[in-house]
């Protein structure tokens, strides 16, 4: 089986251009299609898009690609929506692969953790129940590698 990526996309902006947004999503993601929306072509670079869900917070989704995260989707919305910015986060931790592209006024930007960042949240039992990091416990591995990534963030900004 094909590893496959979390991903989590939200958009930012006025209503009106976030509902059109959600719109255009619906008219390819429909109940039908949702678990295996298939390839989608962008330029031609193909991505596997599927399990997709519209989130009940407007502009929030979630869905499953293959591999890796859905960069040309992104580029493809943030092209077709300009006065939108958006936040993809995505993680496919059994390859090491967590992150986030953020995208402002067009510009799209890709903050990620490598292996060894990702090695500093450690569980604390073999059920991995709970998760350790810089003296913290964590009920989610997830919570604690945000932290490692905000802080990332941070310091690529200053």
């Amino acid at each position: 089986m094909a590893n496959i990526c979390n991903n989590f996309l939200q958009a930012f902006g006025e209503e009106a251009e976030i509902k059109k947004l959600d719109a255009f999503l619906r008219g390819i993601f429909t109940e039908e299609s949702k678990e295996d929306a298939g390839v989608l072509m962008f330029d031609d670079d193909e991505e596997y898009i599927f399990d997709f869900y519209f989130n009940e917070e407007l502009g929030c989704y979630s869905f499953w690609t293959k591999w890796a995260p859905t960069y040309y989707t992104l580029v493809t919305l943030v092209k077709d929506f300009p006065a939108l910015d958006f936040e993809l986060w995505y993680e496919e931790l059994g390859m090491g692969i967590f992150g986030i592209y953020n995208s402002e006024k067009g510009e799209i930007h890709d903050t990620f953790l490598v292996d060894d960042e990702i090695d500093l949240v450690e569980p604390v039992d073999e059920d991995y129940t709970e998760w350790t990091y810089n003296g913290e416990t964590y009920e989610c591995r997830e919570e604690a590698l945000n932290i490692i990534l905000d802080l990332k963030r941070k310091n690529c900004n200053a």
